[in-house]
């Protein structure tokens, strides 16, 4: 993480530099598994800090808004690539579209400069040449942030997955109590790989996370059936009532039965 946070760092630095112009980011929504690579752009890329924006929006910070969040975010949905926008006070940027899945992520700015003497002296006058030069260096950052977006999205969906895939092999199998490797088997790995990946996706160790959820079946028995506590024990996965008996107490403080009595005392009370 450390050195794709140095290599994003690093591309917007020199995409500065070789532009001579401010690069800006503002993020607009977050896609639906998170913000991805755009949660590491450092703070000062978060904001229009030129000179000349500092100045136009001292007196016509409104209208700076109304083109920020209402014309720009529309053209770009329009036109989904890097295009030259010519702002309320007549400076012209590359604006640089971050549209993943539909959803306007996040918009590049990278400003401002003038295309002809009718725009505000202040700025630099760019040629034809060097705007078209400036538009690819748009394309090169809008392409590098959109492929690290959508390859987090893609590696948290399969994480996802993968997550529910092993919960559910677990609670099925519950009665079987199964070790590391039917559930390397059940998801086409090696023993080593899986118990990497539940780790990975779950946060616990696979002995952790399967007592966690025989543990909440037993519970939910327990309160919500009549079974015995051996069939109980038997259905999570052990064999032997005795064990089941210390592994509930160690867990809880209480004996299954225990457990049992002071929930329903709850439910009356209730």
């Amino acid at each position: 993480m450390a050195s794709e946070n140095l290599q994003l760092i690093d591309l917007l630095e020199q995409i500065e530099i070789i532009s001579g112009l401010q690069l800006c980011i503002k993020g607009f929504h977050k896609p639906a598994t998170g913000g991805g690579i755009l949660e590491d752009v450092p703070y000062r890329f978060y904001l229009h800090t030129t000179a000349f924006c500092q100045n136009v929006k001292s007196r016509f910070n409104d209208r700076c808004v109304q083109c920020d969040l209402g014309r720009v975010p529309q053209l770009a949905m329009q036109k989904y690539r890097p295009f030259v926008n010519r702002c309320h006070a007549g400076a012209s940027e590359i604006i640089i579209p971050l549209i993943v899945r539909d959803q306007l992520v996040a918009l590049g700015y990278l400003g401002q400069f003038r295309q002809s003497a009718h725009q505000p002296k202040e700025l630099p006058l760019f040629s034809e040449e060097r705007v078209k030069t400036t538009l690819t260096l748009g394309v090169l950052v809008q392409r590098f942030l959109l492929y690290e977006l959508e390859r987090t999205i893609g590696a948290r969906t399969e994480n996802h997955y993968r997550h529910a895939q092993i919960l559910r092999f677990l609670r099925r199998r519950m009665r079987d109590d199964p070790g590391l490797a039917e559930l390397a088997d059940e998801l086409k790995l090696s023993p080593s790989r899986a118990g990497h990946l539940v780790k990975e996706v779950t946060g616990q160790t696979f002995v952790e996370l399967k007592m966690q959820l025989r543990m909440e079946a037993a519970k939910g028995m327990l309160t919500g059936t009549m079974l015995t506590i051996e069939s109980i024990a038997a259905a999570t996965g052990f064999r032997d009532e005795r064990y089941f008996y210390r592994v509930f107490r160690k867990l809880t403080g209480e004996s299954p039965g225990q457990w049992r009595a002071r929930c329903k005392e709850v439910e009356w009370s209730a």
